[in-house]
């Protein structure tokens, strides 16, 4: 505690980016990805049914858009586990590759 008296405030505003919507489901190639939000980049990481890293990347966002692409047309067809991590969302999907 202090005898001054305060000059100013902080204020800090948080973004929660919207949800991240995928198609086609299941796929033979890519899967487009809408990212709501600001977000410009992201890191997209995808797992295969073991749990094991298949593919990572650090992904931009296309500014009007709001759309990337994962491309899944060098996996064997099984269930892949993707993370999409940005600097306001991580979320997780299951993506069926035939």
């Amino acid at each position: 505690y202090t005898d001054l008296e305060c000059q100013g405030y902080v204020e800090r505003e948080v973004f929660i980016s919207e949800d991240i919507h995928y198609y086609p489901n299941p796929t033979s190639n890519d899967v487009k990805v809408h990212v709501g939000g600001k977000d410009t980049k992201v890191k997209v990481s995808v797992f295969n049914a073991s749990g094991a890293l298949v593919y990572t990347k650090d992904q931009t966002i296309e500014d009007i858009s709001r759309k990337t692409a994962i491309d899944l047309s060098r996996q064997i067809q099984g269930t892949y586990i993707v993370v999409m991590e940005s600097e306001t969302v991580r979320q997780t999907f299951k993506i069926i590759r035939e």
